[in-house]
C-alpha cells in the first residue's frame, strides 16, 4: 500500500509538471516602463523627413520582445524591421501581426509594413546609416523602399 501511494504521488507530480510546463501562457504585449532597445533617431538628420519612423521605433522599442528596431518612411509608406528576442520567436507571427496593427492604428495616413526577417533588418539599418550621414536623396530613398517592399512580398 505504501508503495502504491508513492507511485501515485510521483505520477501526479510528473503529470502536473508536464501540464503546467506545456500550457500556452497568454503573453501580454503591453509596453514596459523601461526602454532597453536602442534605436537611432533620424528626425534632425538627412534630407528626408523621418519623424514617423522615429515615433514607430520609439513605440516598438518599449516592448520586451523587441531587441532591435529599424524603420524608414516616405510620404506614403512606413517600413519597420524588428528583431525579436530568441525566447519570443515561437510567437513570431502573432507578434508581427500585433505590431502591424499597433503601427497601423498609430499611423493611419501611412501604409505600414512590418518584418522580422534578418535581411530586412540589415537593409533598413543600412538605409538608416545613409540617412544619418546625409548621403541619400528622397528619390534614392523611394527607390530603395520599393525594392524592400518587393523583397517583403517575396518572403510571404
Amino acid at each position: 500500500m505504501k508503495r502504491y501511494k508513492q507511485s501515485l504521488t510521483i505520477i501526479t507530480l510528473l503529470s502536473l509538471t508536464i501540464i503546467l510546463g506545456c500550457t500556452k501562457q497568454d503573453p501580454t504585449y503591453e509596453p514596459t516602463e523601461q526602454q532597453a532597445t536602442d534605436y537611432t533617431p533620424l528626425t534632425n538628420k538627412g534630407q528626408a523627413h523621418q519623424s514617423e519612423a522615429d515615433e514607430a521605433k520609439q513605440l516598438l522599442s518599449r516592448y520586451d520582445e523587441v531587441s532591435e528596431v529599424h524603420a524608414i518612411n516616405n510620404d506614403k509608406t512606413l517600413i519597420v524591421a524588428i528583431k525579436i528576442e530568441q525566447g519570443d520567436r515561437f510567437s513570431l507571427d502573432h507578434l508581427e501581426k500585433e505590431f502591424q496593427e499597433k503601427l497601423q492604428h498609430s499611423f493611419p495616413h501611412l501604409k505600414t509594413a512590418v518584418s522580422t526577417d534578418q535581411k530586412m533588418l540589415f537593409e533598413l539599418k543600412e538605409l538608416e546609416n545613409k540617412l544619418a550621414n546625409d548621403t541619400l536623396s528622397n528619390k534614392t530613398l523611394n527607390k530603395h523602399m520599393k525594392k524592400i517592399k518587393k523583397l517583403m512580398k517575396e518572403e510571404t
